[in-house]
């Protein structure tokens, strides 16, 4: 016999504590964080009641408000009071808009012993409709010892007027529910394509047992138990996933979609109702999506927030993305934001996704992805001035900066400046570091990216950094010495015959060779090391680096 649930808006549990409370219109979407009513004065700055936060994992935990509308284009400020005197954890402020925008705040909490009232001012990005706060509450590994706890109150969302956030003063409580838990509500794909059948997971527990669940779905809201039931089973622990997959539907469609779960007595649980919208991707090439309209104007992009597709071959990867450009020169590049995918240099792949200006950065915010072929060739970077390198026709381009001095070999955070004589230019270690020499002249290779206000420069590995001051010697004697820095195997090609002495960094000659033509040299020892070239016509050293 099918179970029937009530459709009753039943909030996951927040408390564990011996109040056994759970926040109206707040959701726990992490299962190792619980909130808890807090009366006392030293954490309260607004009614009767603060919101006390203890979480016992390193992940990040989430606590979410209800949905609120929102008016694209309108000024808003979002404020929290926190007290925060553990140098465990933080909270961070982070807004996620329904045209899936995150607002990941650089505002964070501070360790101090009274409440801190933390603040971000932003504009309402285009095409969002509504809005929900999430607090997400961090680790720090220096005081971790299993748990950390905050205190937060006083929640204020407002676009010029009064706060749109309900219970923004976390002054409602009721009893918790006694039925399964339900967390941890995903889709996917989350953004789906008309070609695409969606399955839906959540984590399910009780402290009895979990004797079954079953997803709602339906194109109107809300959703009741009477709409398209799919039964729900156990993929791995305590995760459910859908039996069958939802449907495709046609390109803008919303589809809504609640859980409901029972336990073994019979207590029974219902989601807060979810939804997705189905969006088809409109094809471009990366010149298309990365050329503003008017340049003096505004560097974003014409298609922002537009979900869009296009081809081009990976030229760079790091842990959260990769580059891939469609051709070479200015525009034909840009960033593809990607934590699940691991493409391999010179793949050709289709991409769909957002276009987002994350931070002034043009990028794709990845929905699908296909690789149509590998070994393919990288594109040629393209030489630019140092000066030119910041401007935005090069945003997500492979570009390389020539015989540019090291006016800064330490500019904090894993950076450092070169300057060719015509504007300075930050060089990162994103994908790649290198300890430089100040006042020496290199040619650096790599992706040209934005971040923290400034275009920075992303070498890709050893062969991207390169000291152009001895390779300008070195050419002038017909000695080509690559790569410089080196993981161990050099390579070596002279026009004429040469000695060759190498020495460690005591002055201790650790191998000698004559040289003719092309030959090779391994060094296994990480180390700094000097060669000596010479002949009847004098002597040339070389300084050497092996990581």
């Amino acid at each position: 016999m099918k179970r029937k649930f009530t459709l009753i808006v039943l909030l996951a549990f927040l408390s564990f504590g011996i109040n056994a409370q759970t926040l109206d219109n707040w959701t726990i979407t992490t299962s190792a964080v619980t909130v808890a009513q807090e009366t006392s004065a030293t954490y309260v700055t607004e009614g009767t009641y603060a919101a006390k936060v203890t979480w016992t994992s390193t992940t990040s935990q989430d606590v979410n408000s209800d949905a609120f509308n929102v008016t694209e284009g309108a000024i808003y400020t979002y404020t929290l009071d926190v007290y925060d005197n553990t140098n465990a954890g933080r909270v961070r402020m982070i807004i996620v808009f329904s045209d899936g925008t995150y607002v990941y705040s650089s505002v964070y909490s501070v360790d101090q012993a009274s409440v801190q009232t933390l603040s971000i001012t932003d504009t309402v990005p285009t095409g969002a409709t509504t809005a929900y706060i999430r607090l997400r509450f961090y680790d720090e590994s220096a005081g971790w010892a299993g748990s950390a706890t905050v205190w937060v109150d006083n929640a204020n969302y407002n676009e010029g007027g009064a706060n749109l956030i309900t219970n923004a003063g976390f002054e409602n409580w009721t009893a918790a529910p006694t039925g399964p838990v339900i967390t941890g509500i995903s889709s996917t794909p989350w953004s789906p394509e008309s070609t695409e059948t969606v399955n839906v997971s959540a984590t399910i527990t009780d402290d009895v047992s979990v004797a079954g669940a079953t997803l709602y779905w339906s194109l109107t809201s809300p959703v009741t138990n009477a709409d398209n039931g799919i039964p729900m089973a156990v993929t791995t622990g305590d995760v459910y996933g859908t039996s069958t997959a939802i449907p495709a539907q046609a390109d803008g469609a919303t589809v809504y979609y609640i859980i409901g779960a029972a336990d073994g007595d019979a207590n029974t649980t219902v989601s807060d109702e979810k939804s997705y919208t189905v969006v088809d991707p409109v094809a471009h090439t990366i010149s298309e999506i990365q050329t503003p309209a008017d340049i003096a104007v505004t560097d974003s992009s014409v298609y922002e927030g537009v979900k869009v597709s296009t081809t081009g071959v990976v030229y760079a990867a790091a842990s959260k993305g990769f580059f891939i450009q469609d051709g070479d020169g200015a525009w034909n590049g840009i960033y593809v934001y990607d934590s699940q995918n691991t493409p391999t240099l010179g793949d050709e792949v289709t991409v769909s996704g957002f276009v987002k200006e994350y931070y002034n950065l043009t990028e794709i915010n990845l929905t699908a992805y296909a690789v149509n072929s590998s070994g393919n060739a990288l594109p040629a970077a393209t030489v630019v001035s140092t000066l030119d390198a910041n401007k935005e026709d090069y945003e997500g381009v492979l570009i390389q900066v020539k015989g540019a001095t090291c006016t800064n070999a330490d500019a904090g955070y894993g950076q450092w400046e070169v300057n060719d004589g015509s504007g300075a230019l930050l060089i990162d270690d994103v994908m790649y570091g290198y300890t430089p020499t100040a006042n020496v002249k290199y040619n650096v290779t790599g992706a040209a990216t934005y971040s923290y206000g400034n275009v920075t420069l992303l070498p890709r590995d050893a062969d991207d950094v390169q000291d152009a001051t001895a390779i300008n010697d070195l050419n002038k004697l017909g000695i080509s010495v690559f790569p410089n820095p080196s993981n161990g195997v050099i390579n070596i090609n002279v026009k004429n015959n040469y000695n060759l002495e190498v020495f460690d960094i005591t002055g201790r000659v650790i191998n000698t060779r004559t040289l003719t033509g092309n030959t090779s040299i391994e060094l296994n020892t990480a180390g700094v090391y000097f060669l000596r070239f010479s002949n009847e016509n004098g002597s040339h050293t070389q300084k050497l680096i092996v990581k």
